[in-house]
């Protein structure tokens, strides 16, 4: 979790062009709101225990999000702008 900037990811999530019958999609959306909970009660944590398995949990949601938006690019996922972020640049 780097941050509170802008990023490609947080366009897709929110976007209106988004296809929310997607069930990857809708996975994709759901684990970044838990991610960006688990970042709000990190914040909020004094006790190092707490802030401990906030890190955790953080780290674990950042790796199941990655996992997914593997999915979504070997899976050719139909959604303009999931497809522009994996795009790659011709040599």
């Amino acid at each position: 979790m780097e941050g509170t900037g802008f990023s490609p990811l947080d366009y897709i999530l929110k976007s209106s062009v988004a296809a929310p019958e997607d069930p990857l999609l809708t996975e994709i959306r759901r684990v970044r709101r838990q991610m960006e909970a688990a970042y709000a009660r990190f914040e909020m944590e004094s006790d190092e225990d707490l802030v401990e398995a906030a890190i955790f949990e953080m780290n674990a949601l950042h790796a199941r999000c990655r996992y997914l938006l593997k999915l979504a690019k070997q899976q050719e996922l139909e959604n303009k702008n999931i497809s522009a972020m994996f795009r790659v640049k011709a040599e």
